[in-house]
């Protein structure tokens, strides 16, 4: 059985300072912010996965040189994992001249950002550590101090059993007990089940289906069973994510797999209804059910409102990320319908609109058309949902904004905002149409109110961060770490 003997309350030190906006140049860390949010490493339309990997690791080093106490306070934003990453990675690496009271900050925002990650990468972050040779005192007291504080420590132990050995090992954490004796292969014989099915499915087919899913699944591939069959007979240990990850290839296969779709994330949903030949009878309602969810956690609401949905033959992404951008775009601008009053879409493309609520893919990018049509609508606001590569007569959006703003709109009343889900490598940064224009990187829907509260302020003019480094220090709340005894 699990016991908890310990609970501890994490709370950032008083005297830790951020960098105040007015010290800091406001353009770079907002750029800096829209590459953390978008930039994954890999392949997009317009970049290998090599240049994009190059210039994601060059975009964090005049950060944390130059604005130390921001940079890791970006690990409580909404900024992707692999960034997080990163952050992580740089933060501990290079520590020698920080204050005790600093790193004590930084350990717990690191691991405030830990517990929040998807596992996997958590678990990856703290080999990546181990592999780059990170083994100073403060490094190895926080990874005991994530390993402690895993209530689910024997399901994640076994599943990611190579790494998690490889971390004990780097930050010489070894305890006597049978956790500890599975990792090692001490034993082979044990009393909790999981652990005794795992070392019976090494010979046991039968005793495969004795686990969950996502560990039952190497083991499958281990003993050559055919999906088929291993996916029938393993279905009903499945967790909801997992049914979704699957149900499309479980079809092809003649396997029904029931997924969840009300549980799933919005941009999620929209990537799998691409890969469906027509869409459930439901799903329009599962997406407006979850944007309106969504929609409730952003403080933001608008009057007359046009998104221009940018569906040209980039959105579709790469081989890598099937329509990830297009998916993205459509997610917000789901979102925004129900932070509107008066709501309108328009597409680039509009003869690839399709008809199973999600556009078709294809064409040139050609945003002049649909950005002069919302410009007669006379709206409150208009956002540009693109990833900021225009080749159809390329500055027009530019061209048009600006003679839009200095002829019709002087006093700057209609608040224009492009929003982009894609890192492009070459600007180190997402794409911008025109400097006319705030733009703000945005990949998951969860991510909204960060982009519009950034893009907002930059809209407004203030020259100045204070309000969003204000909501990130308003995320740092004392959390109670748990810590949990590894012992039987």
């Amino acid at each position: 059985m699990v016991r908890v003997i310990r609970s501890t309350k994490i709370t950032p030190a008083s005297s830790t300072s951020v960098t105040t906006p007015q010290q800091a140049d406001t353009k770079t860390l907002i750029d800096f912010i829209s590459a953390s949010l978008t930039s994954t490493g890999q392949e997009e339309y317009y970049n290998t996965a090599q240049e994009q990997k190059k210039a994601l690791l060059q975009t964090h080093k005049p950060i944390l040189e130059k604005y130390r106490e921001f940079y890791a306070l970006l690990l409580v934003s909404t900024i992707n994992d692999i960034n997080k990453q990163i952050i992580v990675m740089n933060v501990l690496k290079c520590g020698k001249d920080v204050d005790n009271s600093v790193k004590e900050y930084e350990n717990n925002l690191i691991l405030q950002a830990l517990t929040n990650m998807q596992t996997n990468r958590a678990y990856q972050t703290l080999e990546l550590l181990a592999e780059n040779k990170v083994n100073n005192k403060r490094t190895r007291d926080l990874v005991r101090r994530f390993l402690e504080s895993r209530k689910n420590y024997k399901y994640e132990f076994v599943k990611y059993k190579a790494k998690v050995k490889k971390i004990v090992t780097h930050n010489h954490l070894y305890k006597k007990n049978e956790i500890w004796d599975f990792l090692f292969d001490k034993k082979k014989e044990f009393n909790d089940d999981l652990l005794s099915n795992y070392v019976k499915a090494r010979t046991d087919k039968e005793a495969v289906y004795k686990l969950p899913y996502s560990i039952a699944e190497g083991f499958a591939a281990f003993h050559k069973i055919e999906r088929k069959e291993f996916l029938e007979k393993i279905k009903d240990k499945m967790t909801d994510s997992e049914k979704q990850r699957v149900s499309t290839s479980a079809k092809e296969l003649g396997v029904n797999v029931e997924a969840d779709w009300t549980q799933g994330d919005l941009r999620k949903i929209l990537i799998y209804l691409y890969s469906l030949d027509r869409t459930p009878p439901n799903m329009k309602e599962i997406l407006e059910q979850k944007a309106k969810r969504e929609a409730e956690r952003i403080p933001y609401k608008y009057g007359k409102v046009v998104v221009i949905v940018d569906n040209s033959a980039s959105s579709y992404g790469s081989e890598e990320k099937k329509y990830h951008p297009i998916a993205s775009e459509l997610a917000n601008a789901y979102i925004l319908k129900e932070l509107s009053q008066d709501f309108t879409i328009l597409f680039t493309n509009p003869d690839y609109q399709g008809d199973r609520h999600i556009p078709q893919v294809g064409g040139e990018t050609n945003l002049v058309v649909p950005l002069v049509k919302a410009l007669s609508l006379k709206p409150d606001a208009i956002f540009i949902l693109s990833d900021g590569y225009e080749n159809v007569v390329a500055g027009a959006v530019a061209q048009t904004i600006n003679a839009f703003k200095r002829q019709l709109d002087t006093e700057n009343k209609t608040m224009i905002i492009q929003l982009s889900s894609v890192f492009a490598a070459e600007a180190h940064t997402v794409r911008q149409l025109t400097e006319l224009v705030p733009n703000v990187g945005i990949r998951d829907s969860g991510q909204l109110f960060g982009a519009l509260l950034l893009s907002t302020m930059a809209f407004k003019k203030e020259e100045t961060l204070l309000q969003f480094v204000d909501y990130l220090k308003a995320k740092v709340k004392q959390i109670e770490y748990k810590t949990y005894l590894l012992e039987e």
